[in-house]
């Protein structure tokens, strides 16, 4: 596949403007580089990711996004969020964040927004129903590994309801990665380091979303 690198940037909202009109909103700079990897995986190019700091931060984040130079010429928006433990609250609260900025709210998961400019698209993570997140579809990526029976039977030795992770998509992933040749990379890292089976149907409606955000 050609290398889009070049043409896929992570732009920061204190200092940048916007370059693109097609546009990805996503939680933090790991996710970012994530979803940069990932897109040139694709092929899918002229895309600029936002990192906005933390979900809590979307309305902020929107505002401030509607104010750079350069949005005018946007015509695609796309959202992705973790649904952690509530995946229909989780797009009702992006909803929000978007009714409040005066931007177009969709009125299902992964599909366009009736008013335009720009189309709006939002995906909550893993599927759009089930609680999770980005982790989630990572660990599904990898479910034939050979080393997934072991780290079952590690969690089932640390099993202690008093220490339990809270989230253990995230705990599982972390002791994945600590099996890698170079362990302790972060998400965005592993990604760029081929950790995860982009070919893997856990990844299909992602690559659906990115490109009908990348080509509305």
């Amino acid at each position: 596949m050609r290398d889009v690198g070049d043409e896929i940037r992570i732009k920061s909202l204190e200092y940048g403007k916007i370059d693109q009109s097609h546009i990805l909103i996503v939680e933090g700079i790991d996710d970012a580089e994530f979803f940069k990897s990932y897109l040139e995986y694709i092929s899918s190019s002229d895309i600029e990711i936002w990192p906005i700091g933390g979900k809590t931060r979307l309305t902020k984040a929107l505002g401030a996004l509607k104010m750079l130079s350069g949005f005018s010429r946007v015509i695609s928006l796309g959202i992705i969020r973790d649904a952690d433990d509530d995946a229909a609250g989780a797009f009702q609260s992006v909803c929000d964040s978007l009714s409040r900025n005066g931007l177009p709210a969709p009125d299902r998961i992964g599909r366009p927004s009736l008013c335009s400019p720009p189309i709006v698209r939002v995906m909550i993570l893993p599927d759009g129903q089930k609680p999770g997140m980005l982790e989630t579809l990572c660990m599904e990526s990898v479910r034939d590994d050979k080393i997934m029976p072991c780290i079952d039977r590690f969690f089932e030795c640390a099993k202690d309801p008093v220490h339990q992770p809270p989230q253990m998509d995230k705990a599982r992933l972390q002791v994945y990665l600590a099996s890698r040749m170079e362990p302790g990379k972060r998400l965005g890292e592993s990604a760029n380091s081929g950790y995860w089976k982009f070919d893997d149907k856990a990844f299909d409606d992602v690559k659906r979303f990115l490109i009908e955000v990348s080509n509305p």
